[in-house]
């Protein structure tokens, strides 16, 4: 029997099997995809989860109290080029005041808000995921791309019949980010080989995007894209209740900044904001905002868009638009270079007008970004379409398919090649001006992220498969036949310098820096970066700079951090042994050092997200190298210290609860139980044993083993719910 889709209400909203689906896929896509997490709170929040849940439901009871919590900005770094100065040998932008980069305003959204968000798009989510259609579905005649458009940030859903419905159950949010975009990329090409050409008609690939899309939808904005989802019979007090809590203001700590980031880029009113980028949900709700673009874009394929030029496809991912049109003999030179070069600007400022009408009727407020909107002809063209895309489905189809290590030798060579092809490519930063330079299918960053990931993955595969030192020998070529970990190793470590200096050329590239430390974690690698980014916050270094060049090196740092403390180097020894070359604990003690001057700092010299990160690693790997005073009025590193000196043995202030809390999330996450039960069994009361055992039985059963009578005192109940015999003092099941 089919289940039936539940109609969105204030009821539903407030129910604890809504709330846990909307945490458990909350703190998931946080801990793996958003750029900042705080990690420690998602922590906090899985030992407390009951009372965490029962919080919100209790706060939802009175929706017309609701108020979102302020936003805290964490500015990371765009597109930019940066130097090493041969005279300083600083690390420095080389675009300085007005023509320097903006920022990212990457924000910090209360967990609270989170669940609550997620919570929303679940009740909307098989109504809104129906309207987009199918992502799956077939786009190989024209009546079959009207039914889709849409490809980014699309949830995981099941078809049942004509509707789609998204698995609460499951812990995946969103699809596969690579499947959709591939059919993304893919769809133009498919279109463009579909079509039949009349005598001389041309054919053209447009790329374009929408101009700093989440920042410029306004919270009345998002609430009249939300109201038009509502159906007759929907409750209203769900719908005003969206409004309340899709309406975020900043921190007033961060109003420099917003203001900033505002007059940079010439958007009207960011004190307000209803899509944060940092918010999980955001995704979703982008969609409902370009519902009716995507609905209009469709409705015209096969329509004239302008004298001369036919709309023969449209479709999105996300702020990216790709779309296919064929134009007549009036738009025809008379194949001359000069004149060519004309007609190509002159079609791309037709296509960019015309869509930016419809941006006007469908979803005003948002525009198309001039600079990014290029043109390629398919066919026989100066200027031809670079099909990276296929190169990638290639790379990814092979390591979906297993292989072995002459296969992985392949794919690795595969992939250099692909990066090397696609910085040739690229110019974007370094513009020629020339309007007919071949044109990728394929950003800069999504090739350069995908091949990252892909080497990180085939390397770690195939290095146990591999002789130590001096693979087979082809004696009829001279030459070693199959490469050695050695070999391996050293293809690995200029790869992984390579990504490094993509991010020393443009920090934008961070995530690049963090695979390339993962792949090649050579202290001698970290000290060079940190001498690079040390400066910006230290005394006599660059403090006097502008801010916008600290909060770039800032955010870099705390990535490595956080890196640091969650991924870099954290493999299993027995199945992908790191190179004899790195020494991991040396790595770790450097990073060590480094956090640990970084928390002795005055608040006024680093930001708080920077802070966190600092104590998030110590915790990890170095406790006792903290110096932490208990009293703090830094409300967002106050959990990260009642850690460090709870790993430190110094609980003797800490409430119950507190106490319990900290045991259970160091014995989850920073402990082993041995040292667990040292620094626990020293300030065990009753109230706080009870407290442990309500939030993780297994740590009281574990705990028992080591402290004589544990649960003589603990109330029946409790010994009950722990399926202790009664009369037992030893834990025993």
């Amino acid at each position: 029997m089919t289940p039936k889709i539940l109609e969105p209400s204030l009821e539903l909203l407030r129910q604890e099997y809504v709330l846990i689906q909307a945490w458990k896929k909350t703190a998931n896509y946080i801990r793996y995809h958003n750029w900042y997490a705080d990690t420690l709170e998602l922590d906090w929040a899985a030992v407390n989860l009951p009372e965490f849940i029962a919080n919100i439901s209790e706060s939802l009871e009175t929706p017309e109290q609701w108020e979102s919590c302020p936003l805290r900005i964490v500015p990371a770094p765009k597109r930019q080029r940066w130097r090493v100065s041969p005279k300083s040998e600083s690390w420095e932008p080389a675009e300085k005041g007005s023509t320097a980069a903006p920022l990212r305003p990457l924000a910090y959204v209360s967990l609270r808000d989170q669940v609550v968000a997620t919570a929303m798009m679940l009740c909307l989510a098989d109504r809104v995921e129906t309207e987009q259609g199918n992502p799956q579905s077939s786009y190989q005649d024209a009546d079959a791309r009207k039914q889709v458009s849409s490809y980014g940030n699309r949830l995981f859903c099941d078809v049942v019949g004509n509707e789609l419905r998204h698995r609460w159950g499951s812990s995946k949010l969103y699809r596969s980010y690579f499947e959709d975009y591939r059919s993304f990329i893919s769809r133009p090409t498919l279109v463009v080989k579909s079509i039949k050409r009349k005598h001389r008609q041309r054919v053209f690939i447009i790329e374009s995007d929408l101009s700093q899309f989440y920042d410029r939808v306004r919270p009345d904005r998002l609430a009249s894209a939300v109201a038009n989802v509502r159906r007759d019979g929907d409750e209203s007090d769900f719908y005003s209740f969206a409004t309340r809590v899709f309406n975020w203001r900043w921190h007033p700590h961060d109003t420099p900044d917003v203001y900033a980031y505002a007059e940079q880029t010439a958007i009207d009113d960011f004190t307000r904001v209803a899509l944060p980028q940092g918010l999980v949900s955001a995704g979703f709700f982008a969609n409902v905002i370009l519902l009716a673009l995507d609905a209009g874009l469709r409705r015209k394929i096969g329509d004239q868009i302008a004298p001369g030029i036919r709309l023969e496809d449209a479709c999105r991912y996300v702020d990216d638009l790709r779309i296919v049109v064929t134009t007549d003999q009036q738009w025809l030179p008379q194949w001359e270079l000069k004149e060519d070069e004309e007609t190509i600007a002159q079609l791309e400022n037709t296509i960019t007008d015309w869509l930016q009408n419809q941006l006007n009727l469908d979803a005003p407020g948002l525009l198309v970004s001039d600079k990014k909107t290029k043109m390629a002809e398919f066919g026989n063209s100066e200027r031809p379409l670079v099909r990276q895309s296929a190169r990638m489905e290639r790379i990814q189809s092979t390591v979906s398919g297993g292989f072995d290590a002459t296969g992985g030798e392949e794919i690795l060579n595969a992939i250099q090649g692909l990066m090397r092809s696609q910085l040739g490519l690229n110019r974007e930063l370094t513009d020629s001006g020339w309007t007919l330079s071949p044109l990728p299918d394929v950003r800069n960053d999504t090739v350069a992220r995908f091949s990252a990931a892909r080497f990180r993955t085939t390397y770690r595969s195939i290095r146990p498969l591999l002789e130590e030192a001096g693979g087979e020998f082809d004696q009829a070529r001279s030459v070693r036949a199959t490469r050695s970990q050695q070999d391996l190793d050293e293809d690995a470590r200029a790869f992984a310098l390579d990504l490094i200096q993509q991010w020393v050329e443009d920090p934008s590239n961070v995530r690049l820096l963090r695979i390339g430390l993962d792949i090649w974690p050579d202290w001698r690698v970290l000290q060079t970066i940190l001498k690079l980014l040390r400066p910006f916050t230290e005394l006599g270094g660059h403090r006097k700079m502008p801010r916008r060049p600290r909060q770039v090196a800032w955010y870099c740092l705390s990535e490595i951090l956080r890196a640091g403390a969650t991924e870099t180097g954290l493999v299993d020894d027995t199945e992908y042994p790191l190179p004899a070359r790195i020494n991991i604990q040396k790595y770790r003690e450097t990073l060590s050092k480094e956090a640990a001057r970084l928390i002795q700092l005055s608040a006024a010299t680093i930001p708080w997200y920077l802070r966190q990160q600092a104590f998030l690693f110590l915790a990890v790997f170095s406790p006792a190298a903290a110096l932490v005073v208990r009293t703090s009025r830094n409300t967002e590193t106050r959990n990260y210290r009642k850690l460090i000196l709870f790993l430190q043995g110094e609980h003797t202030h800490l409430k119950s609860s507190d106490f319990a809390s900290l045991a259970v999330l160091a014995r989850r996450a920073f402990t082993d139980a041995d040292k667990s039960a040292e620094i626990v069994q020293k300030g065990l009361t009753t109230a706080r044993k009870r407290e442990i055992a309500v939030r993780d039985p297994l740590l009281a059963q574990e705990l028992s083993r080591t402290s004589v009578n544990f649960f003589d005192d603990l109330p029946a109940r409790i010994r009950e719910d722990l399926c202790v015999r009664a009369g037992g003092t030893d834990g025993d099941l």
